[in-house]
């Protein structure tokens, strides 16, 4: 796509930057689970330290308001999910000592407290991982695995039904609503969803104009920060928060966008990799597997609502959960019946 579009690609498109750290993290993952015996003991403790992450995250919450969360809410809420991911399989585990489960699941639920309390709902998918996890076991023959999970997925109802229906509408999800039919009626999408729905229309006519090669990222950001010019200026202004944005908040609509069928390949390979990567390892090391699904469940969806791989900080999080997952795997084999 680089090399397609006339641009400087550092400037207008985060492509390059995070297929390096991308790149990187797989390198030092080709590397490393060569060399495993040195990482027993700092290894240990990489779930210690991911569980101490979770928890300090969730004080972060607490302590500062959405804005002020580390790198940009959004992307730093999906990465505390992919350390819930990591940690989750492990808490569910007959394998992890008594302890460990409790510190690990403890810390897994305060991220995703932690997630809730960011308001950034393109990261909600991890609320549901738990209850996919305990469902997956009880097809192994486990019934108390499955008594947990219809007491979970009836208490998370519950949970969703109570946030939507009160006053506060703590997690934004009503906002979201009544912004999206808003701005499908009236045509003014200043609002966080309003801007969001022009932003998909605009990606999806971009796609569709060139499927193959897309139009280029400095096409992209030119449609979005003219967007409504050409209109009478009550109508332009309705565009405005549109034409302060650089993307279009969806992964796939901006991969399309940006290098068409091309641009879209090498976002599906990556997703694709996480899928196969977790089916490989489900016969010889479940936790491992397990993790890795959960890292591409929550990085899947999340894409829909954010392109965070415009934020650095994302691409390195994903690849160190996923470097951190195999290096388990690569250390500590573990035999799976069922």
């Amino acid at each position: 796509m680089a090399l397609i579009w006339p641009e400087p690609g550092f400037e207008v498109s985060s492509d390059i930057n995070t297929g390096f750290r991308l790149l990187a993290a797989a390198v030092a993952t080709a590397v490393l689970v060569q060399r495993t015996d040195p990482l027993h003991t700092p290894m240990r403790h990489a779930s210690t330290a991911a569980a101490v992450a979770l928890a300090l995250g969730f004080l972060l919450t607490l302590l500062v308001s959405r804005p002020l969360l580390p790198s940009h809410p959004i992307p730093w809420a999906v990465s505390m999910s992919i350390w819930v991911a990591f940690l989750l399989p492990q808490a569910m585990s007959n394998e992890t000592p008594k302890h460990w489960v409790w510190a690990y699941g403890g810390a897994a639920t305060l991220g995703i407290v932690a997630v809730l309390l960011s308001e950034s709902r393109g990261a909600y998918a991890i609320a549901v991982w738990p209850l996919i996890l305990l469902v997956a076991n009880s097809l192994r023959h486990h019934r108390q695995a499955a008594v947990r999970a219809g007491w979970l997925g009836t208490l998370s109802v519950c949970l969703l039904a109570a946030s939507v229906l009160m006053p506060q509408d703590p997690l934004r999800l009503r906002l979201a609503w009544n912004e999206v039919n808003s701005a499908l009626k009236t045509q003014d999408f200043n609002t966080s969803l309003g801007a969001r729905v022009y932003l998909f229309q605009t990606g999806w006519a971009g796609f569709m104009e060139s499927p193959w090669i897309g139009i280029g990222a400095t096409e992209r950001i030119n449609r979005l920060q003219s967007a409504g010019l050409d209109l009478p200026a009550a109508d332009a202004e309705r565009h405005s928060l549109v034409r302060t944005l650089g993307h279009v908040h969806n992964q796939y609509l901006h991969q399309a966008m940006d290098g068409g069928l091309l641009g879209l390949s090498g976002l599906l390979a990556l997703l694709g990799g996480l899928v196969a990567a977790a089916w490989r390892l489900r016969k010889t090391h479940r936790i491992a597997s397990q993790q890795l699904g959960g890292m591409a469940f929550v990085h899947g969806i999340a894409g829909l609502s954010n392109v965070n791989f415009a934020h650095n900080y994302y691409a390195l999080m994903l690849g160190m959960g996923v470097t951190l997952a195999l290096l388990q795997a690569s250390i500590a084999p573990q035999k799976v019946n069922g």
